[in-house]
């Protein structure tokens, strides 16, 4: 079990670190290779991390197993439909929910990789929970939610840290989707409105900055 103490020593033999990696395979089958230490983290498995670490590392330990980047699934699956929704489901069981859970609860518990072909491939989130036979929810944890997408844009300048804020529409659209997109312009005032909004929920802008700079953007003055 994830959560099992080990005795004293159980990490300097390297015997026991295989058989705990085993056994994470087999605990979690949509893994085809050793993932992250935050995945890992996330997924319970502290204590299979301080093994690791103690057995040279996560790139040491990846090359023993033949292991190239920690890459989950073969590249180019996520874009099969019929895949994803086998994945979506595994993956509702293993947190134990009835409904698809939301982008942010999915990436915090460590499945940004089915996050990402949902928006890119599957036509957002909402679109997704239709494909997998769910009917559609108006929550906290939507697109209409400012707070939702103020979280979803933070979470995406942190795995795209190249940009120091939310690049072109255009190229948010590839990353992100139209879901977050379009609510930005339906349910948000637009991005000029939002990225304001974005600054000061990160921590970058006084909420008398964010006022001033809706004051001028209604205003039609530039800045």
């Amino acid at each position: 079990m994830a959560g099992k103490k080990r005795p004293n020593g159980y990490w300097n033999n390297p015997e026991n670190l295989y058989k705990e990696i085993d056994r994470f395979f087999q605990e979690n089958s949509q893994y085809k290779e050793l993932p992250s230490q935050r995945v890992l983290f996330s997924l319970g498995y502290s204590a299979l991390t301080r093994g690791i670490n103690q057995n040279g590392g996560f790139r040491e330990v990846r090359t023993k197993l033949g292991h190239k980047n920690g890459e989950k699934v073969k590249k180019g699956d996520w874009k099969d439909l019929e895949y994803t929704l086998r994945e979506a489901r595994e993956i509702m069981k293993k947190l134990d929910v009835v409904t698809f859970p939301n982008e942010i609860y999915l990436r915090k518990n460590g499945y940004s990789s089915i996050c990402n072909a949902i928006n890119r491939y599957h036509g957002g989130t909402i679109s997704f929970r239709k494909l997998l036979g769910e009917k559609t929810r108006n929550s906290p944890g939507t697109w209409e939610s400012l707070e939702f997408c103020l979280e979803h844009a933070k979470i995406f300048l942190s795995e795209n840290q190249e940009y120091s804020t939310l690049p072109s529409i255009q190229i948010l659209r590839q990353k992100c989707g139209n879901g977050f997109v379009d609510s930005v312009y339906k349910n948000h005032q637009g991005f000029s409105v939002f990225r304001q909004k974005l600054r000061v929920y990160l921590g970058q802008a006084s909420e008398e900055k964010q006022l001033e700079g809706m004051l001028e953007h209604y205003a039609g003055v530039s800045e």
